[in-house]
């Protein structure tokens, strides 16, 4: 197991939201399906509802100093991890800001927001960090379109490696503006397969709420 890339995940959602809506000092919820946690903590092929459960207690004990203690509920195959005010507090005072996310937050809820802003939000932000971005057009999966970086070295292309920004974002435009969702790049990849196993879920995503 390694609780690294679930307590990045964590942090930067809790962090996101804050540089939208502003810091409160309040418990924030967050909702995961179980294998996006699985996959997040590294388990073994073959885990089970009960090895899950042991690992993610375990990394709530191993978070605690940071996190405050998570809280861990589920509901069949959704989990809700209950970040304490604690912890919210810790990414707060101890997460900077991301020059990117500021910045492209700043165009989606500016006067004028625009998809060919968006495009230059990225297209400066690479330019500036000597990376790639990647535009794709996946408005006839419901994905609207998307956006992501590529450390240039990254033959693959994927996010994972990019220094700017390691999330996939799925960018909408419609008459009331500008409207995104983003994902870790294995979350995006289980969305777009055929056999895909995370749905994106609206009234459960804490960005909707």
């Amino acid at each position: 197991m390694n609780t690294n890339a679930l307590e990045r995940h964590i942090t930067d959602t809790v962090k996101e939201w804050q540089m939208k809506i502003g810091y409160r000092s309040e418990e924030m919820k967050l909702y995961y399906p179980d294998v996006s946690l699985a996959g997040l903590l590294e388990l073994s092929e073959g885990w089970t509802e009960a090895s899950l459960k042991e690992a993610l207690q375990e990394f709530s004990e191993e978070t605690k100093e940071r996190l405050g203690g998570v809280q861990i509920s589920n509901a069949g195959d959704r989990y809700c991890v209950a970040v304490p005010a604690e912890g919210c507090t810790y990414i707060h005072e101890n997460e900077p800001d991301s020059a990117f996310l500021r910045s492209f937050l700043g165009v989606i809820t500016g006067l004028e927001p625009s998809m060919q802003a968006v495009e230059q939000c990225f297209a400066d932000a690479a330019a500036a960090g000597n990376e790639t971005y990647v535009k794709e057009d996946r408005e006839a999966e419901g994905l609207g379109i998307v956006f992501y970086f590529c450390a240039e070295k990254d033959a693959k292309q994927t996010s994972e490696d990019s220094q700017i920004d390691a999330y996939v974002y799925c960018v909408e435009e419609d008459d009331f503006g500008i409207t995104y969702h983003r994902f870790s790049w294995p979350d995006f990849q289980k969305l777009i397969s055929e056999n895909t196993q995370v749905k994106h879920q609206a009234e459960t995503c804490i960005m909707c709420q």
